[in-house]
């Protein structure tokens, strides 16, 4: 079983995230990603990028950019905000204390035995005798700690925050393969009912973003047995 926590970015090509881009609905500072992304793109695999895991490695750090900005042609701007795009793909662990509806006392219980962040989380409970021992130590009820367990595991699709992995799982969208086997358009109306039925105001996602978490989700293992 393959226990890692992120995409694998070594199986991800540059023509694969080309596309990913294009059909993407970008920010308006990464905007520029997808001007004469074919020309930037062709420029990047005659520097010898295959996958985006050969991008980060050949980006590393300020010197290696500026370095990679001399052989390609293409400027700094440019490669840097490239970079934060990809590392996007690898979202950081999040605190267990921002997830709604999770009690402040069992997050507290966990704390003390090593579990602050979604990640820590995610790699002590990928089976459920795991889950039932950390429970035991933790003195928490099981089922609330499969309760966080689901929403720490939609959390590592990209775009999925604390706040949006409640709502799936509001909405009974409770791990990453539900949402990988999902149709973008019918999950987001399902998502859109359950946003506003908790309270919000509008709807602040689009189908385009589900679609992309769909995409994103497909390609992430499916570590934790269920």
């Amino acid at each position: 079983m393959i226990n890692s926590y992120h995409i694998d970015l070594r199986e991800i090509s540059l023509d694969q995230y080309k596309q990913t881009l294009k059909n993407a609905n970008l920010i308006p500072s990464r905007r520029i990603l997808k001007e004469q992304i074919d020309e930037r793109f062709s420029s990047l695999k005659a520097a010898g990028i295959g996958t985006l895991a050969e991008f980060l490695a050949a980006t590393k750090n300020a010197a290696k950019i500026a370095e990679f900005a001399v052989n390609t042609g293409l400027s700094v701007d440019y490669i840097t905000i490239l970079r934060r795009e990809v590392n996007a793909l690898l979202p950081n662990p999040k605190n267990l204390r921002d997830y709604p509806g999770i009690k402040a006392g069992t997050v507290v219980k966990l704390a003390k035995v090593g579990i602050k962040n979604s990640r820590q989380l995610f790699e002590s409970s990928l089976k459920g005798e795991q889950r039932a021992e950390l429970a035991r130590a933790a003195a928490i009820d099981p089922d609330e700690l499969l309760e966080l367990v689901k929403l720490s595991d939609l959390s590592r699709v990209y775009g999925v925050g604390p706040i949006l992995a409640r709502v799936l799982y509001t909405a009974g969208v409770d791990s990453v393969e539900a949402i990988a086997r999902a149709d973008a358009s019918l999950l987001f109306d399902r998502l859109a009912k359950a946003y506003l039925a908790a309270g919000n105001s509008r709807v602040d996602f689009k189908e385009s973003d589900i679609a992309f978490c769909i995409q994103m989700a497909k390609r992430l293992p499916g570590s934790i047995e269920y």
